[in-house]
């Protein structure tokens, strides 16, 4: 007998989670997340055919999410399922990495044709029509990153110094450091940056912008050094300089 394939189903809603098991456990071997730091641990120990995930998660930025899938595991088909209607949200989606995008309420016969021809498209393209796809797990020390002496891991959602002692930074001062390490040495607008830690419950002001980003600088380099490494760019928002 043929094993079945595997789909990660990324969504924070109880309800709706349970209906896409319900509904897709039927043709598919399913895993479940309702946040991103889950995913991401499911994904570091298992093996993932395809990707159906919300876009608006608790704990992480769907799109920063999408990215940071893409960026380990090139070959997986990442469908959205989202209730956002603006065009220019489903664009970003696509520049980001998704492979599809349906709205909800969906109807689940689509969602499993349009599952079933990712997978054989992905297989297709690998020319592995007869074998199990697999793709490598990444290490930690691959996606580990260096910031004045503090290791950041994105896996974990974690900021620790050389000695294992980890920075007390909350999901959003992580998600926003993180945005920071992304576009290191451009200068980020106050809106861009309240955008890219916007999360379902929770659109941060430019005011609390400010205040959390107060907040990592003094973590992560003292009361002093901070505005060295996260710097204010009048008249425009914030840059990352790591080259002082």
């Amino acid at each position: 007998m043929e094993a079945l394939e595997s789909v990660l189903v990324i969504e924070d809603d109880k309800m709706i989670r349970e209906l896409l098991r319900l509904t897709l456990e039927k043709k598919f071997l399913i895993l479940e997340a309702s946040t991103a730091r889950r995913s991401w641990e499911i994904l570091t120990q298992h093996h993932a055919d395809a990707i159906v995930m919300d876009l608006n998660l608790p704990d992480f930025c769907g799109l920063k999410l999408i990215k940071n899938i893409r960026k380990n595991h090139t070959h997986i088909p990442i469908i959205v399922l989202s209730g956002e209607k603006d065009d220019a949200r489903k664009v970003q989606c696509f520049n980001v990495g998704a492979d599809d995008f349906v709205e909800k309420p969906f109807c689940t016969d689509l969602l499993v044709a349009r599952i079933n021809a990712h997978l054989k498209r992905c297989k297709e393209l690998n020319g592995l029509s007869n074998i199990e796809a697999n793709d490598s797990l990444p290490s930690d020390s691959e996606q580990q990153m260096e910031l004045n002496g503090w290791v950041v891991d994105p896996l974990k959602f974690q900021l620790f110094d050389k000695q294992g002692h980890s920075a007390d930074l909350s999901s959003r001062e992580f998600c926003l450091l993180q945005y920071f390490l992304m576009n290191e040495g451009r200068a980020i607008s106050r809106q861009e940056l309240c955008e890219a830690v916007r999360e379902k419950n929770y659109v941060p002001t430019p005011r609390a912008l400010d205040v959390k980003i107060a907040r990592i600088r003094k973590k992560i380099c003292g009361p002093k050094g901070g505005a060295q490494i996260i710097k204010t760019i009048r008249g425009v928002g914030y840059m990352l300089n790591l080259e002082n």
